[in-house]
């Protein structure tokens, strides 16, 4: 009886085990590829000046998950939220966030699809943190604001859009579809055989495809006329949009049309912008850009400007036609540095040329150019603080 009763409870111990270990290995299932979808990613971290706002992206574990972008106020549940937002940055006084909103993958691939050529551009929002008011632009090509600065805000717009070149396309196909009991089920095409060539058909063909050198010759370019096509390939240069700037403290803002590029001072104190136009004055570009509000483009030539934010006083340092690249400021926003091809510009390869400017001044001087002897040419140093920095002065010692 003793021995019967020690078995039973040794079974039932058994028993109880094994139930416990297949419930906990219902509890823990394997992964699956759905519960991917679940896990999201967390990115863009970014704390305000004043430690009492932080950002963060979360991008969703799904392929065609859209990212959301979240700017929280420490120590509350004050936030905000911003589907596909990204590229956001605090200003330095802590009073805005400003960030990117980019256009609805799905949309754009639908209308690559429909083979639209004008697709949604990127939109610029201003979020005023205290009071949630925002401020937007549409079609945003880059925008920066000063790192020791929280007035001025610059963006470049893309190009206006054409609306001529816009047009509504319907598709001449119909398709028709037969009711079954199954369903909708497409008709079958009568199959169509090809019909064979003759024997002149096919000794006409292969005349054809033989070669005509006369042809060849009337229809091959000269060497002049290669050489003249290659040199507007390569001479070939974009056509500026418009700039804006903005003082976020009163909402004024002022525009300038056919920018490049441009690249404000650290303290927020300078802002230089390079313009490139056309050799001939285009009315209709005119009308445009006068649709855009900017300021009237009568002086404007290809060249370097520089505005002073706290006067407004703006002034060309450089002109003449040619590529103008590398703008650098200094600490203080007082001198810059650039590099252009306008003095070579109509050369087969134009060769660079270093530019220095310095407040009060109103005209850049050339620093170093081109060495035709030595053959040596200036590299293309990145900005590192100070205007003319060791890599320049590497450069010019050479």
């Amino acid at each position: 009886m003793f021995r019967y009763m020690y078995l039973l409870g040794l079974l039932s111990t058994f028993f109880n085990l094994f139930t416990s270990v297949a419930t906990t290995d219902e509890s823990k299932r394997p992964l699956e590829h759905l519960d991917y979808d679940r896990w999201n990613i967390l990115s863009t971290t970014r704390i305000s000046n004043d430690g009492q706002w932080i950002l963060y992206g979360i991008n969703s574990g799904k392929a065609d998950g859209d990212a959301t972008l979240v700017i929280r106020k420490n120590g509350a549940t004050k936030e905000y939220r911003v589907v596909r937002g990204r590229s956001a940055n605090f200003t330095f006084d802590s009073k805005f966030v400003i960030y990117e909103i980019a256009p609805d993958p799905k949309l754009i691939k639908k209308l690559k699809k429909e083979k639209t050529k004008e697709i949604p551009k990127p939109i610029m929002e201003v979020l005023e943190l205290k009071s949630g008011e925002s401020f937007h632009a549409d079609r945003i090509k880059s925008f920066t604001i000063p790192k020791e600065n929280g007035r001025w805000l610059a963006y470049l717009l893309e190009k206006q859009l054409n609306q001529e070149s816009i047009k509504e396309h319907k598709s001449d196909v119909v398709e028709t579809y037969e009711i079954t009991l199954e369903g909708l089920r497409r008709p079958t095409k009568p199959l169509k055989l090809k019909k064979r060539k003759t024997e002149e058909e096919i000794a006409q063909s292969e005349q054809e495809k033989t070669p005509n050198p006369e042809a060849e010759s009337k229809e091959k370019p000269s060497k002049e006329e290669s050489e003249s096509d290659s040199k507007s390939k390569e001479k070939k240069k974009e056509i500026g949009t418009v700039l804006a700037i903005r003082d976020l403290q009163t909402n004024e803002e002022r525009r300038f049309p056919n920018v490049a590029s441009f690249r404000i001072s650290k303290n927020g104190a300078s802002l230089a912008f390079v313009t490139s136009v056309e050799k001939s004055s285009d009315k209709k570009s005119d009308d445009m850009e006068s649709k855009n509000d900017a300021e009237p483009k009568d002086s404007m030539t290809d060249g370097v400007y520089v505005l002073n934010l706290e006067n407004q006083e703006l002034t060309q340092i450089i002109s003449g036609f040619g590529h103008y690249k590398n703008l650098s400021f200094s600490e203080n926003g007082e001198e810059l540095a650039f590099v252009t091809n306008k003095d070579d510009y109509d050369a087969k390869t134009s060769s660079w040329s270093l530019y220095h400017w310095k407040q009060p001044s109103n005209q850049a001087e050339l620093v170093a150019d081109w060495n035709r002897k030595t053959r040596n040419i200036l590299p293309m140093c990145p900005p590192q603080g100070s205007v003319l920095s060791s890599c320049w002065m590497k450069a010019l010692a050479n």
